[in-house]
């Protein structure tokens, strides 16, 4: 009689996902016994590039340097497939490699993996989010999408990045003040790419300093009008805004997801305040939206500055409660979901494990970093775990063989 598969959901196919992907199928022959093993992979953006690495985004490219990141152990490398792939956008020599490049090489690490599963390994891909899991702890999980499907796992696997915030109620007002007046505020996440064509030169924009998402930002601002770094410099065009920087209220506190990239922002900043483009505020000056001028006023008195544009990148850093993700929200604010354990794990709020959830990534904290061994590294021990924790649900199911 043949087995009945053990079967998983993944949600989230980014970078992430995508190395994951690759794990479960590598090892799932050797660690299952040659059990079958379903794969469900369920996302609302291209499978591969997730939502940040979207090649047909437009904007500039990020601070973080990919070019040696390898999704795929045994594989090229990013840098070496573009290479290999020049239509699609591969860096000339000397040059960090691009979002369209990278892109296209996630795509292809995704479907690659896929075309390439070994035999008892079945992937399927659902375009959609997730919006809540269900299920008794001892039980089969059930993953609700919001396109009204329902995914039928023994283990979930969450591995969609790290999510956003909703809006504060102070927020709120700010969104609602813009659109009253005419004015325009954005809140963009991490990876987001915003048009600016309607900001003239030199008027005054106003922008939170939230670190490598702030610098992605102002990219757009500066190096996309035509600007340029030469070493520690910045040479200006005259065709950008005067950026306003207010900086965060506890920098300290802000945890570096992007390390490289926030070594990589603070030259730029320096070189941008030294160039006259962007002028530094204390986080005591405050934002208020005034009606009389008709904009959002920086500071008081003389130094007030008054602008038509408020940009506060949301920095994904609150209660689970609060996440703009609706799944992550659903399990939070029933109980099932205060934290994370060692293992990726999801910690109720009683800080029990549950023994067929678990999360790993960006999602659960730490650097945001694609370089370097330690992606494959967490990659493969993640996997092996969970293959681990399904050859325990098929024992105890008594599956037959």
């Amino acid at each position: 009689m043949a087995s009945t598969p053990v079967r998983v959901v993944l949600v989230g196919a980014g970078p992430r996902g995508t190395g994951l992907l690759e794990r479960l199928t590598a090892h799932a022959s050797a660690l299952l016994s040659d059990r079958p093993l379903d794969l469900h992979v369920v996302d609302p953006f291209p499978f591969g590039p997730g939502r940040i690495w979207q090649p047909e985004r437009a904007g500039v490219d990020r601070l973080d340097s990919v070019d040696d990141t390898a999704i795929l152990p045994g594989e090229p490398s990013a840098r070496a497939w573009a290479a290999a792939h020049a239509r699609w956008g591969g860096a000339p020599a000397g040059e960090p490699l691009g979002r369209q490049a990278f892109g296209h090489y996630l795509t292809w690490a995704f479907w690659h993996t896929v075309r390439t599963a070994p035999a008892g390994v079945t992937i399927r891909t659902h375009l959609g989010s997730a919006v809540d899991v269900v299920g008794e702890p001892d039980g089969p999980q059930h993953v609700v999408l919001d396109t009204g499907a329902e995914l039928t796992a023994d283990v979930v696997v969450l591995a969609q990045g790290r999510a956003g915030t909703r809006p504060t109620a102070e927020q709120w007002k700010l969104a609602d003040f813009a659109d009253w007046r005419g004015l325009r505020y954005e809140r963009p996440r991490d990876g987001d790419t915003l048009s600016f064509d309607g900001v003239p030169a030199g008027v005054d924009v106003l922008i939170r300093d939230a670190g490598p998402v702030t610098g992605d930002l102002v990219a757009l601002l500066t190096v996309a009008r035509g600007g340029r770094y030469v070493g520690d410099t910045y040479r200006p065009t005259g065709a950008e805004p005067r950026i306003h920087l207010r900086s965060p209220a506890r920098p300290d506190l802000a945890p570096v997801r992007r390390p490289a990239a926030a070594a990589a922002w603070e030259k730029r900043r320096a070189a941008l305040v030294d160039a006259g483009v962007v002028v530094p505020h204390p986080a005591s000056d405050v934002v208020v939206p005034d009606a009389t001028r008709n904009a959002f006023v920086l500071g008081t008195g003389a130094a007030a500055v008054a602008a038509r544009t408020l940009i506060e990148p949301d920095t994904a850093w609150g209660p689970l409660r609060s996440s703009d993700d609706p799944l992550l929200r659903a399990l939070a604010e029933r109980g099932e979901l205060a934290g994370w354990s060692g293992s990726g794990a999801l910690l109720d709020r009683h800080g029990v494990a549950h023994p067929r959830r678990f999360a790993y990534g960006p999602l659960v904290g730490g650097a945001d970093t694609l370089t370097g061994t330690a992606l494959a590294t967490e990659n493969d021990v993640a996997a092996r775990h969970v293959l681990a924790v399904l050859t325990g649900v098929a024992v105890l199911a008594g599956v037959a063989t």
